[in-house]
């Protein structure tokens, strides 16, 4: 029976209107997206009470780099299965396979090879990144945990993108959630019980890691019995993946280190100003969620339909879902300009209007190009869909440039306008070549040109 289901759910983006099929796929994930933010949450609350502002502290100093990290590996992941994506749109399950297992010794060796650098270099990143003295020792304990355990995390992302990749959103979401509830218990047993701290916080986190690995790779093999079949790996193939996987880290790298250059130009303004960009980060990062959740729909609707050779049905579905994320994005837009200053108040218990007004502005100033980043954020994935990874990574590098340009004119006097201004810029730099790559793209298409599809072996 649960094959049986498994199959219904891998032809789901390729068979009905595309606009309900996007539908049905995406409120997993965005469910998904709640869960996520709140494991965050959860280890916060339990460090807090358990260890206190030194372990909070101790955490938070190397989490943007952390972050950084793990959004690095969670895009270069999510690119391996593209063509696994393709191959199952082309009905082609022994390359289904190949690709499988084939993105499984990339995902987990290059994770290896980082892992090692970045665990050998630590004492030199906390230095780099400025982690004060008196927190450091935990800080490095935290941070070479992950690096030791950054295997685990790309095989585990690995497995949940290919279980999206051939059709089933809903199961990456179920396994988020057992994860979520182990990663809480084992903090209380480790942080709170045993008394370990942050080394605790740092065993809790594998934990679940661990969690996530296990049960999306038994899913795999129980909803695909192919992938038990002992096959060859596929080396041409595999060089692609491991383009389509490089391009898509790349960008994503490149706009976490815009992230953290845009902090630490926020740090220099004092920590009123400190605090209100946290709190207009935070409150952003929360509404772009829905909208981010239409790439990674996206990138596997599109896939799926470039292999099955449908180019029409990626161009209706591409347009349909541009009608409901940028009517979803104007909506946002409208809500986060008119409550900002209640949003921004919601954050703090003493109102400081400094905070409030610091807050305010950014959420203003960047709620207005919501629609902008919505497209910027289908474009891309539609384009990665169809094997065409240039311009995610030009896309990449001009948010990059721009938040940099922004992050310099902070320090300059730009003051937090600067900052504000940040967000937008980098949208429109970015949606420039992913619009021009789209509508090159989809005159091909119309005139039956190669562009993008399944490759064989």
């Amino acid at each position: 029976m649960s094959e049986v289901r498994a199959c219904a759910r891998a032809r789901a983006l390729l068979e009905g209107p595309p606009w309900r099929a996007i539908l049905r796929f995406i409120v997993p994930i965005w469910i998904g997206n709640v869960i996520q933010q709140s494991h965050y949450t959860v280890d916060a609350l339990i460090l807090g009470r358990f260890v206190g502002e030194h372990g909070l502290a101790a955490v938070g100093s190397s989490f943007g780099l952390v972050s950084l990290l793990f959004g690095t590996v969670f895009a270069f992941t999510a690119g391996l299965t593209i063509q696994i994506a393709q191959a199952h749109g082309a009905g082609d399950a022994i390359a289904v396979g190949r690709r499988f297992w084939t993105g499984s010794v990339i995902a987990v060796g290059g994770a290896v090879l980082i892992g090692a650098l970045l665990a050998a270099t630590a004492p030199i990143v906390m230095t780099l990144i400025g982690v004060p003295m008196d927190i450091r020792s935990d800080a490095t304990t935290f941070y070479l945990i992950f690096c030791v355990g950054l295997p685990l995390t790309a095989f585990g992302n690995f497995c949940t993108h290919t279980i999206r990749g051939l059709g089933d959103s809903t199961s990456p979401t179920v396994v988020m959630l057992i994860s979520g509830v182990v990663n809480a218990l084992l903090a209380l047993w480790l942080v709170g019980g045993a008394h370990l701290g942050v080394l605790g916080a740092g065993l809790a986190t594998q934990g679940a890691g661990l969690c996530t690995a296990l049960v999306s790779f038994l899913i795999l093999l129980r909803s695909h019995p192919h992938l038990r079949v002992r096959t060859s790996l596929a080396p041409v193939a595999g060089g692609t993946q491991g383009r389509q996987g490089a391009a898509m880290a790349f960008q994503s790298a490149g706009i976490g280190a815009g992230n953290v250059l845009l902090q630490a130009a926020a740090n220099s303004l004092g920590a009123a100003a400190i605090a209100g960009v946290s709190i207009g980060m935070r409150v952003e990062g929360f509404a772009l969620a829905p909208l981010a959740a239409f790439g990674i729909c996206m990138v596997v609707y599109c896939a799926q339909n470039a292999g099955a050779e449908d180019m029409g049905r990626v161009r209706r579905g591409v347009r349909q879902a541009s009608v409901m994320c940028i009517a979803l994005a104007a909506i946002e837009s409208i809500v986060v300009i008119l409550l900002a200053d209640r949003i921004a108040q919601a954050f703090l218990s003493s109102g400081d209007p400094a905070v409030t007004a610091t807050a305010t502005t950014y959420l203003q100033l960047s709620a207005v190009l919501y629609p902008v980043v919505a497209s910027v954020f289908l474009l891309r994935a539609s384009l990665q869909g169809v094997s065409i990874t240039r311009p995610a990574v030009l896309s990449g590098l001009g948010e990059l440039v721009a938040k940099s340009l922004c992050a310099g004119l902070t320090v300059l006097g730009g003051g937090i306008l600067a900052i504000a201004l940040s967000g937008p810029a980098s949208w429109l730099v970015a949606l420039i070549p992913l619009a021009i790559s789209w509508c090159g793209w989809r005159r091909a298409s119309l005139r039956g040109a190669p562009s993008g599809g399944h490759p064989r072996g």
